[in-house]
């Protein structure tokens, strides 16, 4: 006799590790470039070139990279613009990790100074902070059906595991193509660019996951016609599809995406005018399937003619607590310094949400943290024309998680899904952003699982003692199945003698028991 068990495929948060890497680095402008007279705005990013699991150690490598626009006084519009990177590869100590391992990693700009040494020489410097987070799979086998010559009493019950259908990382290369409207003239040459993504939405159907969400884009650029300063801001939709033949509509999906790269150049269109601006990107997503399965387990067996001895064992098996999307709305106005320079308009905002700190509560997860806004607009001064300021608006909000617990192990996404400003007067501007903070919280329980049945010969001298008909009056924590074990009966017997129409039985009930002599006694 033996058990026949299913196998169920999870995982789990192994651990997380973390370091910090400082930068300070010259940066010499190229012959082609004008001077810089000072900085207008200044920004950057970071580039994840590869994360590679060792016995041991992650090593992570990327770039720093970083842009700056400046005013010049070396050309016609007064403006100019460069970019660079700062390579890194870091190794962090691991020491329970194995190459087999799941590793996400997570590099964040925590600061960056951009600071003039001369008209032909920046000097910047960065601190760069890198997380990554272990992940294991494990098997858990379940006792589901028992393979003998004569089927023992068996009771089962029905639980509901996470099991993890798919775990891979997905790339997509992001190309859209957008035309300048008729009003504007054509492009002669970029003096500015920048993008950011906003509101990124996953969907799972049959095969397929689908990633999409909107490209903000800005580009600042000057005229064909007369050489004026020109300026173009458009939002965008973007798609990428990936095929995964595990992939369900029902299943639980959490994505880590991150998207890189992002560029915009003009293109000729078909009359062969510069018309056309090519946005592009790459996506990278970190993607994990999961699927929240019920399956009966056998949780306790017996014979009425051997002796069954029962191995158990405690089994931790993940389950889901809760998948949470939350939007949190934060509005403020902030005060631009007009200086000599009158604002003619706003161009564009961009903005950049970060998390300070992520507590959790008896309620959820309070969530603290701000949104970096960075406002271009145009000025009616000739030597200034494009101008720019910049604003964080800190916020504060709670991700309800009715029955969240400490020990619980909590993955929280953010990204920034709308981004508005209002010009209030000459000097203000009112600032309405929505955080999107998606949750996913899992737990873990413990379950007695039957490990080895083995068999052992029966003993009639004990069964003799016991009386061959009982009448009992039952007590409110009884259960049917206890006492047909206790009696040496089973189950349908007594819902047959008592003609009970299921196992369900209540305290004060009384019933008929009749002991049954195993065959070969």
């Amino acid at each position: 006799m033996d058990f026949l068990k299913t196998q169920i495929q999870m995982e789990r948060r192994k651990g997380v590790v973390s370091t910090q890497a400082t930068f300070d680095e010259g940066y010499n402008l190229p012959d082609y470039l004008p001077d810089i007279y000072s900085v207008i705005l200044s920004g950057g990013d970071v580039r994840l070139d590869e994360v590679k699991a060792g016995n041991g150690h992650v090593i992570v490598k990327g770039a720093v990279q970083y842009r700056v626009l400046y005013k010049t006084d070396q050309n016609e519009w007064k403006i100019s613009s460069l970019d660079g990177e700062i390579p890194f590869q870091e190794t962090l100590a691991a020491p329970d990790m194995s190459e087999f391992d799941m590793v996400s990693a997570d590099p964040v700009l925590e600061d960056l100074s951009i600071r003039i040494s001369n008209s032909r020489k920046l000097n910047v410097r960065a601190l760069l902070e890198v997380k990554a987070v272990i992940r294991e799979r494990f098997d858990v086998e379940i006792p589901t059906a028992v393979e003998a010559e004569e089927q023992p009493e068996i009771m089962k019950e029905e639980h509901e595991f996470l099991e993890m259908r798919y775990y891979g990382k997905e790339n997509c290369h992001i190309r859209e193509e957008i035309l300048l409207p008729s009003n504007k003239p054509n492009i002669q040459k970029v003096l500015w660019q920048q993008m950011q993504v906003l509101g990124t939405e996953e969907r799972l159907s049959p095969g397929i996951l689908s990633v999409q969400g909107e490209l903000q884009i800005l580009v600042v650029y000057v005229s064909e016609e007369n050489s004026s300063l020109q300026w173009f801001a458009v939002k965008a939709p973007y798609r990428c599809e990936f095929e995964i033949p595990e992939a369900e509509s029902t299943m639980v999906p959490y994505l880590s995406v991150r998207i890189q790269n992002l560029s915009c150049s003009p293109e000729r269109d078909a009359d062969g005018e510069s018309r056309v601006i090519l946005a592009e990107g790459e996506l990278h997503a970190d993607v994990r399937l999961y699927e929240a399965e019920k399956q009966e387990m056998i949780v306790d067996t017996y014979a009425l003619n051997r002796h069954l001895v029962l191995s158990r064992g405690t089994g931790v098996f993940p389950e889901l607590r809760m998948k949470n999307e939350s939007k949190c709305r934060v509005n403020d106005t902030i005060r631009i310094p007009n200086g000599d320079s009158g604002i003619l308009q706003i161009c564009a905002g961009f903005g950049m949400e970060e998390i300070d700190r992520k507590t959790v509560t008896e309620a959820g997860i309070l969530t603290e943290g701000a949104v970096r806004i960075c406002l271009l607009y145009l000025t009616d001064h000739d030597s200034a024309p494009l101008e720019a300021a910049e604003e964080v608006v800190p916020f504060q909000y709670l991700v309800e998680i009715p029955g969240i617990r400490q020990e619980d192990d909590v993955e929280l996404q953010h990204s920034l899904e709308a981004l508005s400003f209002l010009m209030k007067n000459s000097g203000e501007v009112e600032i309405q952003a929505v955080v999107c903070l998606k949750a996913m919280v899992t737990g873990f329980r413990e379950l007695d699982v039957i490990q080895e049945i083995r068999e052992e010969d029966f003993r009639i001298e004990e069964l003799n003692t016991q009386p061959s008909i009982v009448g009992l009056t039952l007590a409110p924590e009884d259960s049917l199945w206890e006492i047909a074990k206790k009696y040496h009966t089973t189950t349908g017997q007594i819902r047959e003698i008592n003609q009970l129409e299921n196992d369900r039985i209540s305290g004060g009930m009384k019933i008929l028991l009749i002991k049954q002599l195993p065959k070969r006694a």
